[in-house]
């Protein structure tokens, strides 16, 4: 099991996505050139370690673009409430969004005109991202039991743009393919323990509390499994949390594919290109090394887990 860092260890950049709804990444450097902020360029060989070692030495004027993704910005750690009170982001054509969620869209990658399934979509900076993904192009059903949070969707993803998104109010298990037809692509993003939240990390890692986290693991279990099982047409499922313990991650995908068979996991460092460093635990089987984690005292961002699901091919088998 990781042991949570010492959170006081860990100085996170400024993170800032750009909404490609409303901004292209052209108008975006302009504005940044007019703001005379310096575009720091990855130098040596393009490695993810070289580009960990070049963000820790951001300058306060410089900022970078990420190494997967093209879209996400990266500032000095100093910098979070200059962007924080930006107009751009009153306005939605930037995000302040974490190296970690960001992944999530991109890994899922749905195609322009793909129909994409939502589970769990409040407030609506994934859903937003997909959108970017989708380049506002096709259906996301993104779904939302809680009344309030519901509105809270509906008036952000307005906000930014989207145009493709059908906000539901409703229980997601009670979702499948007669109210959201054709899904191809589906994100489980469940309510978790958040403890790889940096703002919740604990000093003490006796403050798990395991209990809760069982109660948890039981609704991801179910979350995932009802993904897995009510969309006939469903090619690619992305599970992610913001926790690092095992219970919530590699033993709820675990458990999802041992009763569900013709899913399989892909690998995320791959998928990265391999320029990642945190997989998951190998102890387990084939499922480990498939997922990947952000850690914060290592890749400076939240912690997050992530797992690419893959309907198989007809006899298909595990390499």
């Amino acid at each position: 099991m990781f042991v949570i860092g010492l959170r006081s260890s860990v100085l996170k950049p400024r993170y800032v996505r750009v909404n490609t709804n409303l901004l292209s990444m052209a108008e975006v450097f302009e504005m940044l050139a007019t703001e005379e902020w310096r575009k720091k360029e990855l130098v040596n060989s393009g490695s993810y370690n070289d580009f960990l070692e070049a963000l820790t030495k951001l300058e306060e004027d410089e900022y970078m673009v990420d190494l997967h993704l093209e879209d996400l910005l990266i500032f000095h750690w100093k910098q979070k409430h200059y962007w924080a009170c930006h107009p751009y982001v009153k306005d939605k054509k930037f995000m302040l969004q974490d190296k970690g969620t960001s992944l999530v869209a991109e890994l899922l990658h749905p195609p322009p005109g793909a129909f994409v399934l939502d589970m769990c979509a409040a407030p609506g900076m994934k859903t937003i991202h997909v959108s970017n993904v989708m380049k506002n192009k096709g259906t996301i059903y993104a779904v939302e039991q809680n009344i309030e949070r519901y509105n809270l969707l509906r008036n952000m993803t307005n906000l930014a743009g989207c145009e493709i998104v059908q906000p539901i109010n409703a229980d997601a298990l009670t979702i499948d393919s007669s109210r959201c037809p054709n899904v191809e692509y589906i994100l489980v993003d469940p309510s978790c323990s958040g403890s790889g939240m940096q703002n919740r990390m604990s000093l003490d890692p006796d403050e798990k509390d395991p209990a809760r986290v069982k109660r948890l693991a039981g609704l991801q279990i179910k979350m995932l499994s009802h993904a897995l099982k009510s969309f006939p047409n469903v090619k690619r499922i992305i599970y992610s949390t913001c926790s690092l313990f095992e219970e919530e991650n590699e033993q709820v995908i675990q458990r999802c594919l041992e009763s569900n068979p013709e899913f399989k996991l892909l690998s995320g460092k791959k998928a990265l290109r391999n320029k990642w460093n945190n997989i998951g635990n190998t102890n387990y089987k084939n499922i480990g090394k498939n997922c990947l984690y952000t850690r914060p005292d290592q890749d400076h961002a939240d912690g997050i887990f992530i797992a690419i699901l893959e309907k198989r091919r007809s006899k298909e088998s595990d390499e």
